[in-house]
């Protein structure tokens, strides 16, 4: 890997934004090679060593989470809502609507709890070189969050239709292995 700016490694690596990343390097708050390192230093992040507050900085793999909205299924009930209000304009479609309302704002909360999920994932105590800190880092803060994103998805689970649910469910996963 070739030469990088800092503030860009330690960015990648889940440390803050670029911009916190810089003000991190003028307070000296970053060591390359046993060196504190300034504002507009260099680094490569494979052969150096680099130290934030003293943790080691790794170049963390990058991925990606793909989160689909079940097939169609939003999409069909707001076409039949808009369906039904064009014949008779007055009808409430409640359920209908509560449904598309519903879905949206879980798939938003889902969206959020992924985002924080993989920030937990990024942190350097989740790669800590004291084992036990990466441990506590993990059970304090990765599984419950692992966990409410577990329970956002099983709400839209139970609120989309079996047929449109692009996923196993979790009876699948449990009983059909």
């Amino acid at each position: 890997m070739s030469e990088q700016r800092l503030q860009k490694i330690l960015a990648r690596a889940g440390c803050g934004s670029r911009r916190a990343c810089e003000t991190f390097l003028e307070e000296g708050r970053v060591k390359v090679n046993g060196q504190r390192a300034k504002l507009g230093d260099k680094a490569d992040p494979e052969t150096d060593e680099i130290l934030f507050d003293g943790v080691p900085v790794r170049p963390s793999e990058r991925f990606t989470l793909a989160l689909n909205k079940p097939c169609g299924y939003a999409s069909s009930l707001a076409q039949g809502v808009a369906a039904r209000r064009q014949l008779i304009p007055s009808l409430p479609c409640t359920a209908e609507t509560g449904l598309i309302e519903g879905l949206s704002a879980l798939l938003d909360r889902a969206y959020a709890q992924t985002s924080e999920l993989e920030a937990l994932l990024r942190d350097p105590s989740s790669e800590s070189v004291n084992i036990l800190t990466a441990a506590v880092h993990y059970r304090d803060k990765v599984l419950p969050a692992m966990e409410a994103l577990r329970g956002t998805v099983d709400q839209m689970e139970q609120r989309a239709s079996g047929a449109c649910w692009p996923y196993p469910t979790y009876a699948q996963l449990m009983f059909n292995i």
